[in-house]
């Protein structure tokens, strides 16, 4: 084989790495870019179920208070108020 057709296959293949490394690079990029937007989702996800939890929580203490210490709602009503936020609260509390 002639030195000519030796540099030019040699130029070739550095083409064709330098093209690879490009495609890779971007990959990489790309795939960080979608972990980033993952946990973003996820850590929104999370403050929303807190803020959630938060609420339910905050409900139940009210409604065992207004039970307690109010007239305006009876014992059968109050009850079957606390059933319907400790079910949304932990389901695995529920007994069947």
């Amino acid at each position: 084989m002639s030195t000519g057709w030796t540099y030019a296959l040699i130029v070739i293949g550095s083409l064709i790495i330098a093209l690879l490394l490009v495609v890779i690079y971007r990959q990489i990029r790309s795939d960080q870019e979608r972990k980033a937007q993952i946990q973003a989702a996820e850590q929104k996800q999370a403050e929303e179920a807190a803020r959630q939890r938060d609420y339910l929580v905050e409900s139940v203490k009210l409604i065992a208070n207004a039970i307690l210490h109010d007239d305006k709602i009876t014992l059968t009503e109050g009850c079957i108020r606390l059933k319907v936020m400790i079910d949304h609260l932990d389901p695995s509390l529920v007994s069947l």
